[in-house]
């Protein structure tokens, strides 16, 4: 746990190298988000590693880092206060870039995600598509460009069934939601209704 802590703190990864086109430094294999994701699957056995985790957090170069130290932190000790923030920033500006939906971490807390609601809504509401000036012949968007630019708004409308009755704010954007173009958000859209509207 000592050696990957240190690891993690490492400013510098191991695995990169610069490319002789642009001289850019890129990531060869993305050694210290792997080491964060297996310190979160070690959960409380890791706690002395999250100090390193917490510092993670911060690093605003590397949003896949930091969604990776925010779901480990949930994981090892339940951390709703550190990770919330960090999941809905990443979620309104890196949502379809990372390996992981901030979306989807967010619904794994369930009602402890309260917080994150009116981020969730917005989200929901939000034309990926749109905004990058995507381009698809079909009606689905079904190739797997398309298919990340869909994940946000499905694992967006997912997390508010599974956050329940603290997501009664929604109930508007999930009705409006059960005339979207996207099967899969009017269905689950018809889920998260029923969990936060029944008694």
């Amino acid at each position: 746990l000592r050696v990957l802590a240190e690891e993690l703190s490492r400013r510098e990864d191991p695995a990169i190298s610069t490319n002789p086109e642009n001289g850019k430094v890129r990531n060869l294999y993305p050694v210290r988000q792997e080491i964060a994701r297996w310190l979160g699957e070690m959960g409380p056995r890791a706690v002395t590693a999250v100090p390193a985790l917490e510092a993670a957090l911060h690093e605003e170069d590397d949003p896949q880092l930091r969604f990776d130290a925010a779901v480990a932190l949930h994981k090892i000790r339940r951390d709703v206060k550190a990770a919330i923030p960090i999941l809905v920033d990443l979620l309104e500006r890196h949502g379809y870039y990372l390996y992981g939906d901030p979306a989807a971490a967010l619904g794994e807390m369930g009602e402890e995600a309260a917080p994150a609601v009116p981020a969730l809504i917005a989200a929901l509401k939000r034309d990926y598509f749109a905004e990058t000036a995507y381009q698809h012949p079909t009606a689905h968007r079904d190739d797997e460009s398309g298919r990340r630019l869909l994940t946000p708004r499905r694992q967006a409308v997912t997390a508010l069934g599974r956050i329940g009755k603290p997501a009664l704010a929604a109930i508007d954007a999930l009705k409006d939601a059960l005339e979207d173009a996207d099967p899969v958000v009017r269905k689950e859209a018809t889920e998260a209704l029923r969990r936060i509207s029944n008694p």
